[in-house]
């Protein structure tokens, strides 16, 4: 049974120790790709389409089993501006929830609070809708379908999707508490995750 035709339980599971697997088998691809996500996501700004580019990397390395640094290159340059434009939306929406938070601690207005509020669901929720956004970005698909298909596979699936961010939140906790880990394996596990859990077909 493919994943896409599991339940969301037995697709979180399958895509979990997917994940374990692959990352054990070519460990040293995976790697390199972190880290080369890493590096291209220094200037901040660039982090929407590293992370497009990063998402076609892995894919060539699981369907394929090389690194076809190549096609990653062309990807991240042809979903450039769309994956850099939406990047932004997560912090920009983090920044007004900050922003309010600190009017509400010095004002105690009810309005500051309600604002931090839908602030930081805004932003917890585009970090959602754009992990599978970004992933069929890697697909080379356009980006009004790919933001299409994003959102109707987190509305469709909210507790994969949800289950997903947590996961995500975990490993990203976990190797920068180990500092150079975060280099070495956030996007090689974190990525991998991705893009078995969200299938090409829904």
């Amino acid at each position: 049974m493919s994943i896409s035709s599991q339940s969301d339980v037995d697709r979180l599971g399958t895509s979990i120790k997917t994940t374990k697997i692959s990352f054990y088998d070519h460990s040293s691809k995976l790697v390199l790709i972190s880290v080369c996500w890493f590096l291209a996501c220094i200037p901040l700004i660039t982090i929407g389409p590293a992370t497009v580019g990063a998402y076609a990397g892995v894919a060539g390395v699981l369907d394929e089993q090389r690194f076809d640094y190549r096609q990653a290159l062309r990807i991240a340059r042809k979903q450039f501006v769309p994956s850099l434009v939406l990047g932004v939306f997560p912090a920009m929406f983090a920044v007004g929830a900050l922003t309010f938070t600190l009017e509400f601690f010095s004002t105690e207005s009810p309005r500051a609070a309600i604002l931090a509020v839908g602030s930081l669901y805004a932003a917890a929720f585009s970090v959602l809708v754009l992990i599978p956004t970004f992933v069929w970005l890697s697909r080379d698909v356009w980006v009004g379908t790919a933001i299409k298909r994003g959102y109707l596979w987190v509305v469709s699936h909210p507790t994969l999707a949800l289950t997903t961010g947590i996961v995500t939140l975990v490993v990203f906790l976990v190797t920068v508490a180990l500092t150079i880990g975060f280099v070495l394996l956030f996007g090689a596990i974190a990525f991998t995750f991705h893009l078995l859990v969200i299938p090409e077909r829904d």
